[in-house]
């Protein structure tokens, strides 16, 4: 869906990037896509991605049909290899929902396989993890090591919007506004102890149905029949 002002067919710039990385953008140029090259993108402007604090439809400056960032943040930061996506060692990308629950009392709910480094799980055991984290940090050793930088972030100072976990609403109101209700909803989940865990599968499922434009208003998510116990 485009707005009058879109042209059509929508054509991205790379003239800026300068001429020799521009040259090489235009290999992989596609029609009516917005082209990114950093996970910086994604992850920098805002921690959690969700369909009630959904606020993030511009990248590069351009205003897209995308209301959040979850699943190009898990696409930028997909580096596995050919052979780890077509043998299925690894599910999925680097950032992506949850893999398994960790304590010993969810592990009913851990209800897909996932691959280990069964080297380091076996370090694991041999040291006393406990079950559930052994495997999840087995999990994680599995890929390549993290990426390091040369250069270290510093903090904006006083700047408040570095201070938000989630999704930049339009006004500080609405910020002040999610912040007050988040706050009170964990107070009621502790208060009345509120048990919301439910089948990992559902969990991506949910995950992924909130990538959907307009989800909030428009789509259907897993929930638990019981959440008192």
């Amino acid at each position: 869906m485009k707005d009058f002002n879109t042209k059509d067919t929508f054509t991205d710039d790379f003239s800026s990037y300068g001429i020799e990385n521009w040259q090489n953008y235009l290999l992989n140029l596609r029609d009516n896509y917005i082209h990114l090259d950093s996970s910086s993108i994604s992850w920098g402007c805002c921690c959690l991605q969700l369909s009630l604090t959904t606020a993030c439809p511009i990248w590069r400056g351009y205003l897209s049909n995308v209301d959040r960032r979850w699943n190009i943040l898990s696409q930028t930061t997909d580096d596995r290899t050919k052979e780890e996506i077509e043998n299925n060692v690894l599910h999925s990308s680097r950032y992506s929902s949850v893999s398994c629950y960790l304590s010993q009392t969810s592990q009913i709910y851990n209800d897909i396989k996932i691959n280990i480094d069964h080297e380091v799980y076996q370090t694991l055991i041999n040291n006393d993890c406990p079950e559930g984290v052994d495997r999840h940090f087995a999990h994680l050793f599995l890929r390549d090591p993290l990426y390091v930088t040369d250069e270290q972030v510093y903090p904006t100072g006083d700047d408040p919007s570095a201070t938000y976990a989630f999704e930049l609403q339009i006004t500080y109101f609405e910020n002040a506004a999610f912040t007050v209700f988040l706050s009170l909803l964990t107070r009621a989940i502790l208060s009345y102890k509120i048990d919301l865990r439910m089948s990992i599968s559902l969990v991506n499922q949910n995950m992924e149905r909130a990538q959907i434009r307009s989800t909030i208003q428009q789509s259907k998510f897993h929930f638990p029949t019981t959440i008192f116990h």
